[in-house]
């Protein structure tokens, strides 16, 4: 039985399958807008967080000790997300949790990507995954500077983290649309950093990316 599922978990660690984890955080970007029109979306980005948790462990994991890391990380991720409502430093613990699980997702996409020798579509969508995880990190921590420094950044009254995933975005994708800007230092040095890190991301990773892709075409071909 032990045998068997190390054979599994071999298998696994070789082949996995990077569209379904980047199917699943495209939806939990997608599913808090419709709070305002249905109040089952709040359940409804629970399960879906659930899974992007559970499939982030599983799918971009590299070996078992990291898979461990991962769950261990994921389960306090999420515990703290469902105990945010009713006590408030839990809403800071889940953005902590929250950067550390996105970050360790995201090196480990970025290892697959650059260790791998060929890049089919397994590898792009291993590379998509990684970017929306650069702003899924970022979010909270947008977040946290909020919370110790109040007005750090022109924002709304009663905003939310989705407010911080909508500006974590923005500023990834250096649109900067004007309506949250970061005021105190602190926050303009992390959105300068952000903003740096998803040009470098593209620039860089991207370039690898359609290097290997385009060479898994050419032999492709050839066979």
């Amino acid at each position: 039985m032990s045998q068997r599922i190390q054979n599994k978990l071999g298998y696994h660690f070789s082949n996995p399958k990077y569209i379904l984890f980047l199917l699943s955080i495209i939806l939990l970007i997608i599913v808090p807008p419709l709070y305002s029109i249905s109040d089952s979306a709040t359940i409804l980005f629970d399960i879906i967080y659930f899974i992007v948790i559970f499939l982030g462990s599983l799918y971009t994991s590299i070996n078992k000790r990291n898979l461990i890391i991962l769950m261990i990380l994921g389960s306090l991720t999420y515990i703290t997300h469902m105990l945010s409502d009713a006590v408030l430093h839990f809403k800071l613990l889940n953005a902590l949790f929250t950067i550390g699980f996105f970050l360790t997702v995201l090196i480990n996409l970025i290892k697959f990507v650059l260790y791998e020798r060929i890049i089919d579509a397994n590898g792009i969508y291993a590379a998509i995954s990684g970017y929306l995880a650069i702003g899924l990190a970022s979010a909270p921590l947008f977040f946290i500077i909020e919370k110790y420094y109040p007005g750090a950044f022109t924002i709304t009254t009663g905003h939310t983290l989705y407010d911080f995933i909508y500006y974590s975005f923005i500023t990834l994708t250096t649109v900067g649309f004007g309506d949250i800007l970061p005021v105190h230092p602190f926050a303009k040095a992390i959105t300068i950093i952000i903003s740096i890190s998803g040009q470098l991301y593209l620039t860089i990773l991207i370039a690898i990316i359609i290097g290997k892709y385009m060479f898994y075409l050419s032999r492709k071909h050839v066979d």
